[in-house]
């Protein structure tokens, strides 16, 4: 009975973790916490909620992982973009080192980076994340992903092979980061930013800024 709420509540603890090196042994360890206090309930009639009781550790540990693994796992797969930017090609200039995708500033909206479908399967699989499918379909139904209604990847020619790659929507305020883009590029889409954040800033005081972060109101500009 012991060794299964133990095992039960180390599944639980490694839910609530975040992706890190040696998770499973920090989920063994706060997952003693746990059994613990199942145990007590269960020999002194106690009523403790063990799962709060380990989630307030991980949280206090600043190991608590965010609820929603589409945002968590792109903002990651950003991060990953931004530090390999290099590799990523944009309108034809040469890349030393390993590409991995190309950049596509023909949208004035938002900036897309093509990520070949390997490369970024394998950064996903660097990241810890094992469910690439689940969190692709997430990425799209948010609109991080640019795909058709009835297929995730995009394929086009690149020196007469044809190649599978996912396209991703970086939004006009994460465009700054990308620095291997020329200035204009950058200077564009800073443009499109601070006028999406003036919009912004115009709804909260009209419907209120919790409206704003729910959902409620739709922030968007255009050429009009």
């Amino acid at each position: 009975m012991v060794e299964a709420t133990f095992n039960e509540m180390a599944r639980i603890a490694n839910e609530q973790l975040i992706n890190a090196n040696f998770k499973n042994r920090i989920a063994d360890k706060v997952a003693v916490i746990g059994t613990t206090a199942k145990l007590i309930n269960d020999c002194m009639g106690f009523a403790i909620d063990a799962q709060k009781i380990q989630e307030l550790v991980i949280e206090y540990c600043g190991l608590k992982q965010s609820a929603d693994i589409g945002e968590r796992s792109f903002n990651d797969i950003m991060q990953a973009l931004i530090s390999n930017q290099k590799r990523i090609q944009y309108d034809g200039q040469y890349v030393e080192a390993n590409l991995i995708g190309f950049f596509d500033a023909s949208n004035t909206e938002y900036l897309v980076v093509d990520v070949i479908a390997n490369e970024l399967k394998k950064m996903l699989t660097d990241l810890q994340y094992e469910d690439t499918a689940i969190i692709l379909k997430k990425w799209k139904k948010s609109g991080h992903l640019v795909a058709g209604s009835d297929r995730l990847t995009s394929r086009k020619s690149i020196n007469k092979s044809r190649i599978t790659f996912y396209r991703l929507k970086i939004e006009p305020s994460e465009v700054k980061n990308f620095t291997a883009l020329s200035t204009d590029i950058r200077l564009r889409y800073k443009t499109k930013a601070d006028e999406l954040l003036d919009q912004e800033s115009l709804a909260e005081q009209i419907f209120g800024k919790e409206a704003v972060e729910a959902g409620m109101v739709k922030v968007e500009t255009n050429d009009d």
